[in-house]
This record gives C-alpha cells, sequence and structure tokens, in this order.
C-alpha cells in the first residue's frame, strides 16, 4: 500500500486550495489506494455541495469527502465511464463523468485546472481495459 510520502510524491506540487482543505481527505488516500495503484492528479471539488478531494489515479477516479468525523468515498473505474464533459466560467470549472449507472458532477474545480485534468481522465478512460 503507498504511503503518505508515495502519494504526495506521485502528485507533486498541489494547487493552493486543495492543499489547504483537503487535508483530511489526503491523510486517507493511503488506505483508499490499491497497492499498485499510482495517483496521478488531485483537485478539490463539490459533488452536491459538499467538498471533498477528486483524485484521478491510473485505475480510477475517486471523490473522497472526508471530515474531521465520518465521510464517504466514491470511485469510478475507469472502465466504466462513458463520457468525461467539462466546462468552466470565470472563477471554475465543472466536470461531469457519466457511466451507465448515471452522472456524477463535480464542481468548483480551479478554472485553469480543470481542461488539463479532464483531459487527463479522458485518456485514462481510453486506456483502460474492457470490462
Amino acid at each position: 500500500m503507498p504511503t503518505l510520502s508515495d502519494i504526495k510524491q506521485q502528485l507533486g506540487p498541489l494547487d493552493p486550495a486543495t492543499r489547504w482543505t483537503s487535508v483530511f481527505a489526503l491523510r486517507q488516500l493511503p488506505s483508499i489506494l490499491w497497492q499498485d495503484e499510482v495517483a496521478k492528479k488531485a483537485y478539490v471539488a463539490f459533488e452536491a455541495g459538499s467538498p471533498g478531494l477528486l483524485v484521478a489515479t491510473d485505475k480510477r477516479l475517486i471523490f473522497v469527502d472526508k471530515k474531521l468525523f465520518g465521510g464517504t468515498v466514491e470511485d469510478f473505474a475507469y472502465r466504466r465511464i462513458v463520457s468525461v464533459q467539462y466546462s468552466a466560467d470565470a472563477m471554475f470549472g465543472k466536470l461531469t463523468v457519466s457511466t451507465a449507472a448515471g452522472d456524477a458532477t463535480f464542481e468548483r474545480i480551479g478554472r485553469d485546472y480543470i481542461a488539463s485534468f479532464a483531459r487527463l481522465i479522458q485518456e485514462q478512460v481510453g486506456n483502460a481495459p474492457a470490462a
């Protein structure tokens, strides 16, 4: 299982919003990631008004809504993702991930990061092995 230090090294420098607002979620990643999973990028995002950490790994997209007490983890295997759409306004971006089970929309991702983050996810979806 990767350590927190391993994960921070894999992710590289985090943008200021992610660094300061995702402390609890970031600390949970070693227990969430699989043994051979590599974290590629992570950003703060909101799903249904709840803040969390949206992490793209080499195997799946993970949303960690971790609070001081409690929280939830959602994951989306790349092979199950049907489409990835994004948009941006003056300050924030929105990412919608569609699967056969429905859509998940993540909002308030930094405008400067949304396009490259969406492309990373799209590449991972395109490289995912068939189900």
